[in-house]
């Protein structure tokens, strides 16, 4: 998938210059988002045209990064196959839910058919249904800063204005949602592909209470518009009502798409409570 954005990376025209025909594919590993790059040309543009330096495009891709590029592709193959086999997600499961694989792709031959599968009325064909689980971490989870590391360039390609989060903070919450997928082998373990990412941070609320902020909020592209992003915000805000010492909660710098969203959610949740008190509709007046 493409980026939305690549100022941050590349400047703020979002042009790479000196190349004709260039290709550059940054490829990550779907469980642990070992990081691969690859880039093609046709030919460098020489400098006697006019044209400035080639942009030195791997050393701007390795400056965002806080870990070594797999040097090859074989090796890049090689490590999504123990992904496969070994890789599990940092942090604790707090939750978990099914709906449908992420589409729309071809029904993947490696999925194993279960009773949740669902009737396309288009195409006659079946979806299959996956599971999907949220992981909760904290800056001191082990294994969570160096996975942090690798997951976190998404926010620039993703979210404007992104910055990273400091890692020492302790008042800072992170949330993980992986789509967990069966294989068709028994005796495989099932890999682990990131679909989503939170970050929260605490402020202190007078006398012993707190406020948390959503900070940054971004579900995968092959995972978005197919409820993710709501399930993942409702889970937010049920952490958030269990937990006495939350007072309120905030959202940073939300965009349109999240604020509508946020907004539907919202009034689902606060359905239920104005039926119970049976309040009428001059309250939402």
């Amino acid at each position: 998938f493409k980026p939305e954005m690549t100022y941050a990376v590349v400047g703020q025209e979002e042009k790479i210059v000196g190349y004709r025909d260039l290709k550059v594919n940054l490829c990550y590993t779907p469980g642990s988002l070992m990081p691969y790059f690859e880039m093609s040309y046709a030919s460098q543009i020489p400098r006697k045209l006019g044209y400035p330096r080639p942009m030195d495009v791997y050393k701007m891709m390795r400056e965002k990064h806080f870990v070594d590029f797999l040097p090859n592709r074989a090796a890049f193959e090689a490590q999504c196959a123990k992904d496969a086999r070994r890789f599990r997600p940092p942090g604790v499961k707090v939750h978990e839910y099914r709906a449908p694989a992420p589409q729309p792709r071809a029904v993947d031959a490696t999925l194993v058919p279960t009773t949740g599968t669902r009737l396309d009325a288009k195409t006659a064909t079946s979806t299959p249904m996956a599971t999907y689980e949220i992981y909760e971490c904290a800056y001191d989870t082990p294994g969570w800063v160096e996975y942090s590391r690798r997951l976190q360039l998404f926010l620039l390609w993703y979210i404007e204005g992104a910055t990273f989060v400091d890692e020492d903070d302790a008042q800072w919450r992170f949330l993980l949602l992986f789509e967990k997928r069966p294989l068709a082998a028994p005796t495989a373990a099932d890999p682990y592909i990131c679909a989503g990412y939170v970050t929260c941070y605490e402020f202190f609320a007078w006398p012993d209470l707190t406020r948390p902020r959503i900070s940054q909020f971004l579900i995968m592209p092959p995972y978005q518009a197919q409820g993710h992003g709501g399930r993942f915000y409702d889970h937010l805000v049920a952490l958030f009502r269990a937990d006495r010492r939350v007072c309120d909660f905030t959202v940073e710098e939300p965009n349109e798409s999240f604020h509508v969203m946020r907004l539907r959610h919202d009034a689902r949740c606060l359905a239920p409570l104005l039926r119970e008190r049976q309040l009428g509709p001059e309250v939402l007046s």
